[in-house]
């Protein structure tokens, strides 16, 4: 007597596809409250706010992208700088760590 089986063979289920990528954070928004520049002393004087507790706020000159430097983190959001420049820039930019970003015109004083 003869016996036949019969043997399905099936493969194995491909794995799930991986998750996709976070998306990228979004930036902070930058904004500036006071730029002013105090002919006398020379001193350019700013302050801006951020969205961010733990940005890193750079001032540059908005015309020649010339960094002027880096504000303060007062807490809160809450930036300001007093720098040293040899003339009125007479525009300013305030870039973000994060990707914000806000210009301004200076005020002479």
């Amino acid at each position: 007597m003869i016996k036949t089986a019969v043997l399905t063979v099936t493969p194995p289920a491909p794995p799930p596809p991986p998750p996709p990528p976070l998306p990228p954070p979004s930036a902070d928004k930058v904004g500036i409250k006071v730029v002013e520049y105090v002919v006398a002393s020379k001193i350019l004087n700013v302050q801006a706010t951020s969205t961010s507790t733990s940005a890193t706020l750079t001032l540059s000159v908005t015309s020649t992208g010339a960094a002027i430097g880096t504000l303060t983190n007062n807490g809160g959001g809450k930036y300001t700088g007093a720098f040293s420049w040899p003339v009125n820039p007479a525009n300013v930019t305030v870039k973000s760590s994060l990707g914000g970003a806000a210009s301004s015109s200076v005020k002479a004083k």
